[in-house]
């Protein structure tokens, strides 16, 4: 499987969830403390290239442990999970050496890009803060989107 592929793959899976990542989206930001000063939505995939990956929100502002666990319940969008039928969400899966291209970067590449250009989609409240989606383990080649306003 090359990249293409793979992140073709990664965007209808992600297509299959959109439902739950916008309510998930939605609950989190009416949430928000009024002490946010900035909501990341940031993208997360294991070192080993496995194709684990995570979506979730993350406040900055002062006291970040007080912020983000006042949103803990829902600021995970996404989470995969290794079953005995392999991922949940079923994730394309890389048998070692099988891949000619770095896993965690295109999957952190695939899920920010997805993120971006469905953003409109997922029905985020308005909220006055700025908002970014970002790699949070410096994979992949995008770094961050800042979003100049929610549902652009």
């Amino acid at each position: 499987m090359d990249q293409d592929h793979y992140c073709r793959e990664v965007a209808a899976v992600l297509d299959s969830r959109a439902d739950q990542i916008a309510d998930r989206l939605q609950a989190t930001l009416k949430r928000l403390p009024r002490e946010t000063k900035e909501v990341t939505v940031g993208v997360h995939v294991d070192q080993d290239g496995e194709g684990f990956l995570t979506v979730r929100v993350h406040l900055s502002g002062p006291n970040l442990y007080v912020l983000n666990q006042s949103i803990s319940e829902t600021a995970e969008l996404l989470g995969t999970v290794m079953t005995p039928d392999g991922f949940e969400p079923p994730l394309p899966v890389m048998s070692p050496g099988e891949d000619t291209f770095s896993v965690s970067d295109a999957l952190t590449d695939c899920a920010i890009q997805w993120l971006h250009s469905r953003w409109s989609l997922l029905r985020a409240p308005t909220i006055s803060v700025p908002v970014s989606i970002a790699s949070m383990g410096g994979y992949g080649s995008i770094g961050q989107i800042r979003l100049s306003s929610f549902g652009t």
